[in-house]
């Protein structure tokens, strides 16, 4: 049974895998465009994680109001049991407290966007609902898409050891860059608008939720915890353009941590 939730809010609703497989596939809009069923890709996905020793749960798949864009969200774990690829992949060493590795693909059957895959901790779901990630495979909807998902999947697994270690470090380096007074709460957030990340309408709501923040963890005074502020606001507005946030958010944050601490310049600097 479909039902509305907040990550989607009134952009679409959530749907469960068998609503998913009653979605019939639509004819070609073009002599380049080759749709493919929604339920085919995410069964083409899964195929890959299990076959790169991964395990997925927490399936959650949210469908726009007209049923041709698709986001799905999961959880990934290694499967220790059947071992990682090689000794440097072992993920462990980089989890977090309230993070864990999840993925999401954003896709449609109408040409509106392309297939776009994120996975590893640097595609973090947020406790509100949001990700945080950069784009790591994007294909458009030709003939040869499913064989391109699959070997781009692949391909990606192959590096997200790479991934959760830089997240990781990014994620400490903001831990421990300290936001305590209103100056650097002020100044931070014009700036933010200056760059575009965020609109000036949009600094009385990043500002609220720094103030009175939703989960006890986001208390503390910190540069993590402001990103957290500007996440909660964002799941105001459509989750189908929050990959392009994300990065503006994260490459923003970055600088203003490296001018911070000029001695300590970030791996992506």
């Amino acid at each position: 049974m479909a039902t509305e939730t907040n990550v989607m809010g009134r952009w679409g609703k959530q749907v469960d895998r068998d609503d998913l497989i009653s979605i019939p596939t639509p004819k070609p809009l073009g002599s380049r465009h080759n749709p493919i069923a929604l339920s085919t890709q995410i069964e083409t996905l899964q195929q890959v994680i299990e076959a790169r020793n991964y395990k997925h749960d927490n399936w959650r798949f949210f469908l726009d109001q007209e049923g041709h864009k698709l986001l799905a969200t999961w959880t990934l774990e290694q499967d220790h049991e059947r071992g990682a690829f090689s000794d440097n992949e072992d993920i462990r060493r980089y989890s977090r407290p309230n993070h864990e590795m999840c993925g999401f693909m954003l896709t449609s059957t109408n040409q509106s966007i392309s297939v776009r895959l994120h996975t590893g901790d640097v595609c973090m779901l947020c406790t509100n609902g949001i990700e945080s990630s950069d784009y790591a495979f994007i294909r458009k909807s030709t003939k040869h898409t499913l064989v391109d998902l699959r070997n781009g999947a692949w391909d990606m697994f192959d590096s997200i050891h790479v991934r959760a270690k830089d997240i990781y470090e990014t994620w400490s380096r903001w831990d421990n860059t300290e936001l305590d007074s209103r100056k650097e709460e002020h100044d931070l957030l014009v700036q933010a608008a200056d760059d575009n990340v965020i609109n000036w309408r949009d600094i009385p709501h990043v500002r609220e939720h720094w103030r009175n923040p939703e989960h006890p963890e986001f208390k503390e005074r910190n540069v993590s915890n402001m990103v957290q502020a500007f996440t909660s606001h964002q799941r105001t507005k459509s989750p189908f353009s929050g990959g392009n946030f994300s990065v503006k958010l994260r490459s923003f944050m970055d600088s203003y941590v490296d001018e911070r601490n000029p001695n300590e310049l970030s791996s992506t600097a």
